[in-house]
């Protein structure tokens, strides 16, 4: 793919910006725009800097640990998506039974980027106004991370090659990105010893499910009573606006 197209994006962008400076609400509205496009063309260039990496043979760091409140690091990154799902009226339901004061030591670098992979893939296949369910549970021993949306599905026929690098579906979507975000994703859980399946049908959504084996006694203190968010409710958005109002 070729970076020229979203760097004109960009370029165009500006300019509208910059001929709106006195008029806010224009202004602002294509800044917004302009920060989506951005997010998608560094998502782009991650991808494909960290394919480089394994084309060349060269291992990801993969094992950079650190100790973080693994809730709060999960819900800022669920965050970062406002936009996306804002522009199609999706509500991003969060559910979890990690607790919200425990710090936890994972690869957070590599996490985030299977999260941003799948959750924008979710949100690229979705219709307007869809929900995607997000959970992330600890179990007995092991991480389970699914994704879920109510989007256009996958053909029988596609789904053993959707984790092929450069693969990109094209039921009724222009193609974005380099094809190899699912890629990297089943790369990294096979990195962690973990395990990465798919569930599809076609015009009722797809489900990603990722589960990484880790030690009962360190996942023990990160257990918690289950927990669910809605994030992104535009409708109950306005309806505090409005009480807020009157």
């Amino acid at each position: 793919m070729s970076l020229k197209p979203p760097i004109s994006v960009h370029i165009g962008y500006l300019d509208l910006i910059r001929s709106n400076i006195l008029n806010p609400t224009k202004a602002v509205n294509f800044i917004e725009k302009l920060q989506k496009t951005q997010h998608r063309l560094l998502s782009n260039i991650n991808e494909f800097l960290h394919f480089i990496k394994l084309e060349n043979h060269s291992k990801i760091d993969a094992h950079q640990n650190k100790s973080l409140n693994l809730y709060d690091f999960i819900l800022d990154t669920l965050q970062s998506f406002e936009p996306f799902c804002l522009s199609k009226g999706i509500k991003l339901h969060f559910k979890t039974n990690i607790s919200r004061s425990h710090n936890f030591s994972f690869d957070y670098s590599q996490l985030e980027k299977v999260i941003n992979n799948l959750v924008d893939n979710a949100i690229k296949f979705s219709n307007f106004n869809q929900n995607i369910y997000f959970n992330f549970t600890v179990n007995t021993a092991s991480l389970s991370i699914s994704v879920k949306d109510e989007g256009i599905g996958i053909a029988q026929d596609q789904q053993d090659k959707i984790f092929s690098r450069f693969y990109q579906r094209s039921q009724g979507k222009s193609s974005e990105g380099f094809g190899i975000g699912l890629y990297l994703v089943k790369e990294l859980v096979n990195i962690w010893s973990g395990k990465i399946s798919l569930s599809s049908e076609l015009n009722k959504g797809s489900t990603f499910t990722i589960d990484i084996p880790y030690s009962q006694e360190e996942l023990g203190p990160l257990k918690s009573e289950q927990q669910d968010t809605v994030l992104f409710d535009d409708e109950k958005d306005k309806a505090n606006q409005t009480a807020f109002n009157i």
